[in-house]
């Protein structure tokens, strides 16, 4: 073994050292920070959380909601199960064979917005590119109708909880139309399913988790009080 392929070795061997305390330091200090909060006097911050992000990252639901006062907001992701995953793949396939082998497709599935506002629930879908490509609105009268129901952690999701240490939970929301309901998965903090985009838990500041977190659960806590069948517990005292 020469010298050059010892240095790599050593390399390597630092490279993963290095990202596995890292990571350790990431962990430890998060969690500590998640069993030190003050959960009541976060819940007295949610609306500057709430119109803090709006303001930083979220302008274009502001843009999307024309002004109308935004009371909560979550992500949201579409409901993907292992049977849709199926599908997308021999769709894709379809495709590429379509183009001789030359183009290769790949079906994404793509962020989404919950915003309560005066009553109605808004449900915004972006696009690859991250724009707003579906704007829907549930009134009143349809909110009525809708219900939720907690469902267990994906793989992932409890992945997430654990490296954070914080108390996660999962849920469908079903929000009706004149066909089929559109099922929505939604969690107890911003956090995406098969999104590309949102927050990363290895590089976020632990802040920004602990708003993240609060924001959330924020919009859990105003859905069922305005509409007492969508109520469910949660982890921040409002």
């Amino acid at each position: 073994m020469n010298n050059t392929v010892i240095y790599v070795i050593l390399f390597m061997v630092i490279i993963y050292a290095a990202f596995f305390f890292f990571s350790y330091q990431r962990r430890k200090k998060l969690k500590d920070v998640f069993q030190n909060l003050d959960l009541q006097q976060e819940a007295l911050q949610a609306d500057v959380y709430k119109d803090n992000l709006l303001a930083k990252d979220f302008g274009f639901i502001q843009e999307q909601l024309s002004g109308e006062p935004i009371e909560a907001f979550t992500y949201a992701n579409a409901q993907y199960t292992g049977k849709d995953q199926a599908k997308d793949v021999a769709k894709d396939a379809l495709k590429g064979i379509a183009t001789l082998g030359t183009v290769r497709f790949t079906t994404v599935q793509t962020p989404k917005y919950l915003i309560l506002s005066q009553g109605a629930v808004h449900l915004l879908d972006t696009d690859t590119e991250g724009e707003v490509s579906k704007h829907l609105i549930f009134d009143a009268s349809r909110m009525q109708n809708a219900r939720i129901e907690e469902k267990a952690l994906s793989t992932m999701a409890k992945a997430q909880a654990k490296f954070a240490g914080f108390e996660l939970k999962s849920y469908s929301l079903h929000l009706p139309t004149d066909g089929d309901d559109v099922v929505l998965e939604l969690y107890s903090t911003l956090m995406f399913n098969q999104a590309t985009t949102g927050g990363n838990m290895m590089t976020m500041s632990s802040q920004r988790q602990v708003e993240n977190f609060v924001i959330a659960n924020q919009f859990l806590y105003k859905l069922g009080v305005k509409y007492p069948q969508l109520r469910v517990q949660t982890t921040v005292p409002f």
